[in-house]
């Protein structure tokens, strides 16, 4: 692969629907907005749209033909850039993961999207290739995985472990993973973006009626609203996760989902940094959980930050087995060191002292009905109290596992070796109960993974920086 090449030319058409989708908002205020009905149809106004449009093609085409990638001198070289020509230089040592996806267009022609990640290298992966035939996707995986096709037979021979998720198991973890909040701030977002076509007198009128005329009218449609986001939600997880696959091959994890865009992921099992096991407050009533690793060189999915899931959806009964199986080297089978009594009115004091603040602003905004918010009081001292019981950690010779919750509750599984940076905080009023706090880093995307447990027993929180530090001497 040391001659330059390109793109298949369906990264022309991509390209372009691509300027189109981030211009479609300003095209269509510019259509409806512009001047009134009679500019639509005004000859230079229709001819301004047409050359916009043909612009945007024209440039996609350019963009395809200026762009050539090779593999060189143990380096991936790619030349792009219409106007100022851009030479980007990738060596291969440094490429920790290569993602292979394919959306519907790729799928119609037979073409896959490949991306390539560096440890460090920001939101955004180190080169992308939108379309490739998959041959030419399978040579350039070999080539820079440092691998020949002889390996390639021999990794046949390997021992193979899988995991697929049934639909019911997909539809489980759309229907418990909270997308709903999701689907409720996204129309939100959507409607502040297109409030000047939004009648708003008449939407006013119609909600003075509402309000005026009976709360279970109002109680339906809140429950209408929320169901229909939840269907929405379960849909979009559906598609999303759909056929998902984990499959572990010598020292590689292999992920593969997706319905509509089929997306696929290669996580040498040595970048493994960490392991989290989280449930959310459903999940756990259910005895449901996701498994997510933190993975130098980032996640799968941009929109899933800097965490990878190993499997969105799992029996808890069948972690231990599961981590057994996939991550064994991060396994901590000890039973969890509790924090000290006096850490517990603490946590509560962190949950109460909120949750007065907003009733206080709820009450003065709303009175008299604000005065029913007096009801969080109660949640938030729950709350607190399960924060506080559900936190801990333990350490078995070179791992470490840390618990703690807020609304989910997290079980984080880390190596010694794999940890980034241990920072002991003590701060005046956890110095007068004898506790501290400790948070532990590991290596995810430029910032990083933090991992908190707040108000451990000082001693414990003193022998756990040891731990980690070798030093022997008290941390200031």
């Amino acid at each position: 692969m040391n001659s330059p090449k390109r793109l298949h030319p369906v990264a022309a058409i991509l390209r372009f629907l691509r300027s189109l989708r981030e211009l479609a908002l300003p095209l269509v205020i510019f259509i409806f907005v512009g001047g009134g009905r009679e500019r639509l149809f005004d000859t230079l106004y229709v001819v301004g749209i047409i050359v916009i449009v043909l612009g945007m093609l024209i440039f996609g085409i350019l963009t395809w033909l200026r762009f050539t990638y090779r593999v060189e001198k143990d380096e991936l070289r790619i030349e792009s850039g219409v106007f100022v020509r851009k030479k980007r230089y990738i060596p291969i040592e440094k490429i920790q993961s290569i993602d292979v996806s394919s959306g519907v267009i790729q799928r119609m022609f037979g073409l896959v999207k490949v991306q390539v990640e560096t440890a460090g290298g920001g939101d955004e992966a180190e080169a992308v290739l939108s379309a490739v035939t998959k041959v030419e996707a399978e040579e350039l995986k070999v080539v820079l995985s440092k691998r020949t096709y002889t390996d390639e037979q021999d990794e046949k021979i390997e021992e193979i472990d899988e995991v697929v998720l049934s639909p019911k198991d997909i539809l489980i973890m759309a229907s418990t993973s909270g997308g709903v909040g999701v689907v409720l701030s996204a129309l939100f977002a959507f409607l502040t973006q297109v409030d000047e076509f939004i009648p708003y007198d008449y939407v006013y009128g119609v909600a003075r009626n509402v309000v005026g005329s009976s709360v279970v009218i109002i109680v339906v449609g809140v429950v209408f609203v929320t169901l229909l986001a939840w269907i929405v939600a379960i849909v979009s997880a559906s598609v999303k996760f759909g056929n998902y696959k984990l499959v572990k091959r010598g020292e590689n994890l292999y992920i593969s989902r997706g319905l509509l865009e089929k997306r696929e992921m290669t996580i040498p099992i040595k970048r493994i940094q960490a392991v989290r096991v989280q449930e959310n407050i459903v999940r756990q009533l259910f005895g449901f959980a996701s498994i997510y690793i933190e993975v130098a060189g980032g996640a799968i999915d941009k929109k899933e930050e800097t965490s990878t899931f190993l499997l969105p959806i799992v029996s808890k009964k069948e972690v231990p087995k599961l981590l057994e199986r996939f991550t064994p080297d991060f396994i901590v089978d000890s039973e969890v060191n509790s924090l000290p009594k006096r850490a517990q009115k603490r946590y509560i004091f962190r949950t109460i002292i909120p949750s007065i603040v907003v009733i206080l602003i709820i009450s003065l905004l709303l009175n008299p009905w604000g005065y029913i918010s007096v009801i969080l009081l109660p949640i938030a001292y729950l709350v607190g109290v399960s924060m506080y019981r559900e936190a801990g950690w333990v350490v078995k010779e070179n791992r470490l596992l840390l618990r703690y919750r807020f609304l989910n509750r997290h079980t984080v599984f880390a190596r010694r070796n794999r940890i980034q940076a241990f920072h002991f905080i003590h701060s005046f009023f956890q110095r007068k109960s004898l506790l501290a706090s400790i948070v532990v880093s590991t290596q995810s995307k430029l910032t990083g993974k933090h991992f908190k447990v707040m108000d451990v027993d000082e001693v414990d929180a003193i022998e756990l920086y040891h731990w980690y530090s070798y030093e022997k001497k008290q941390p200031s």
